[in-house]
């Protein structure tokens, strides 16, 4: 899986993947690419496991 087709936080599809984001409320944001979630930790959506999994920094 690239990086452009990570299933959406929280979809069926990431869910059954182990997805864990949470919705973000007054948080501070962690990764600009799902604004609204909270990814830091999920395997699928936080920006330093994606970045070391697909090869970028």
């Amino acid at each position: 899986m690239n990086l452009e087709n990570v299933p959406a936080p929280r979809s069926t599809k990431a869910q059954a993947q182990g997805c864990r984001c949470e919705v973000r409320n007054v948080e501070p944001q962690d990764y600009a690419k799902w604004p609204n979630w909270l990814t830091r930790g999920c395997h699928l959506h936080d920006a330093t496991w994606l970045a070391a999994r697909h090869g970028r920094t």
